[in-house]
């Protein structure tokens, strides 16, 4: 008879934290997918997200197109995936990085660190 080993491993800690702070935002943005398209308003915004008001909320993990219509650098088009859901909002991961999205979302982030 052989014998058998058994390992345990302790799975990966989750963490709710983000990498990036969230600046409370409110403009436009339409989402494409499947064919449809989707205007919603963002809440708040960082450099790798957005989060959504919506009447049309996706499921988690959709892939969308996004355009934001942001208010300093006109309007970006950015892929992102649904990470959360719910009724009235949704917050989507950019998944790739944009520099004129880091540029918009720092003078937004130092406009509202204005006293």
């Amino acid at each position: 008879m052989q014998a058998v080993e058994f390992f345990v491993v302790k799975g990966a800690r989750y963490s709710q934290e983000r990498r990036h702070q969230r600046v409370p935002a409110d403009f436009p943005v339409i989402l494409k997918t499947d064919g449809f398209r989707i205007s919603d308003r963002a809440r708040d915004v960082s450099e790798c997200g957005v989060g959504l008001e919506t009447t049309q909320p996706l499921p988690v993990m959709a892939l969308v197109g996004l355009r934001l219509e942001l208010p300093y650098g006109g309007p970006i088009d950015v892929m992102g995936r649904v990470m959360w859901s719910s009724p009235q909002a949704m917050g989507v991961r950019f998944e790739q990085l944009d520099e004129r999205l880091s540029d918009s979302v720092a003078k937004l982030r130092s406009e509202f660190q204005r006293p």
